[in-house]
């Protein structure tokens, strides 16, 4: 909570004592100083899956797991000598690393995740500038000694059980979960569920397993996309405990100014993506040549083809068919096909013999060769229909006749 949604993303602003307990015992996970901690954070949403991303998954799943930290970035050490300094435009070189933390990043992210990243005003802050000087004695009074003192002073119990339990296994269990969100939510071949944005490699699992193993950040495709909101997803429902305790700080004024994405933002993007899947699957489909790439067809030259007996022609729609390869599949058999041949058959088709379904006008579109020079308004309504995406079910009737 503090590190992350606190610290890396402002997701909401806390009491001084809040903070304090923030940094004391946020130490305890082992993860080191909040500033350091963040400042990587926030450059990894500034450059996901680029060279320059702290978690970068294509390194592999030890390195976004545990990696980053045995190997410091190599952007990162140096952005944090100079930016992550108490008064950053006094430092030599400060400018100079401001404008690597922009080059290091070759997405054209927006001025803000620029602005954000190279913030020092959080970073400045004295709480974050103490605890990163005792960062490490911090650790062990919160690990080590007071864990071993409530064993028996509290529980009379023995100093090694609460050294191993609520302390060792329990800083364990909070680093792997912090871990986790990053190597894990970013699993491609694991995870599939993107529905916010296909943009980057965040994925979105619903399996509770996953929320629990991340502490409620199994949502990482949501995060990445709202990274200010205070929600690791946006159902109600979700298992979130970072959420509940942020909720229940606000209640009893310990924490406000906490952020939530408008639904309506949240909304659109499951929208636009939708349609996006929409958009590519349709691309794979067959759906017949397009009406803007079919020739006109004058009707003395409709006549002189369909002289060949060997091809069955029709017209729906003043829409040339060639229904020959469909003909002996017909339900209907092919006698009702070459009753229609060289005439206009869009009465029938709609409903004048059988009213045909959406699944057989689909078929139909699959068989068009050209367009009857003449009465358009048919085909462009088709045509119309078919830019938008939509059904050119029971088209109009009034057609030129072919014979």
């Amino acid at each position: 909570m503090g590190y992350h949604k606190y610290y890396a993303h402002q997701s909401f602003q806390a009491d001084f004592w809040v903070e304090v307990y923030f940094v004391i015992f946020g130490a305890s996970v082992g993860l080191g100083s909040a500033r350091k901690w963040a400042m990587l954070h926030r450059l990894h949403h500034r450059c996901t899956d680029e060279t320059d991303d702290p978690y970068w998954s294509q390194r592999g799943f030890l390195w976004a797991h545990w990696g980053w930290l045995l190997a410091p970035h190599k952007h990162g050490k140096r952005i944090l000598e100079t930016i992550l300094t108490p008064t950053p435009d006094a430092v030599p070189g400060a400018e100079e690393s401001k404008a690597i933390l922009n080059r290091t990043c070759t997405s054209d992210a927006d001025a803000s995740a620029t602005k954000e990243t190279a913030s020092t005003d959080i970073f400045s802050s004295p709480i974050l500038l103490w605890q990163e000087r005792w960062v490490w004695p911090l650790f062990a009074l919160t690990t080590i000694v007071i864990p071993s003192f409530l064993a028996v002073y509290v529980c009379h119990d023995s100093w090694v059980h609460g050294l191993i339990y609520p302390g060792i296994l329990r800083m364990f269990a909070c680093q792997q979960a912090m871990l986790s969100a990053e190597s894990l939510g970013h699993r491609r071949h694991l995870f599939s569920s993107q529905p916010f944005s296909d943009s980057n490699s965040s994925m979105d699992c619903a399996n509770p397993i996953v929320s629990l193993v991340t502490f409620g950040q199994a949502h990482h495709n949501f995060h990445h996309e709202f990274p200010h909101d205070y929600r690791g997803a946006p159902s109600r429902w979700s298992f979130d405990p970072t959420k509940w305790g942020i909720w229940a700080l606000s209640q009893i004024g310990a924490v406000h100014a906490v952020y939530r994405a408008p639904q309506s933002a949240v909304q659109q993007l499951l929208l636009q993506q939708e349609q996006k899947e929409l958009d590519r699957v349709r691309a794979s489909l067959h759906w017949g040549t397009p009406l803007s790439r079919l020739p006109r067809i004058t009707p003395r030259e409709f006549r002189s083809i369909c002289a060949d007996d060997s091809r069955l022609y029709i017209v729906i729609s003043n829409i040339i068919h060639d229904v020959t390869p469909f003909m002996d599949q017909h339900p209907g058999g092919p006698a009702l096909l070459h009753a229609s041949r060289g005439k206009d058959a869009t009465k029938a088709f709609y409903g004048g013999v059988y009213g045909h379904s959406a699944a057989a006008v689909n078929l139909l579109a699959t068989m068009r060769i050209g367009i009857l020079d003449g009465h358009d308004d048919d085909v462009w309504r088709i045509a119309a229909h078919e830019e938008s995406g939509t059904e050119p079910h029971r088209a109009g009737s009034k057609t030129a006749e072919a014979a």
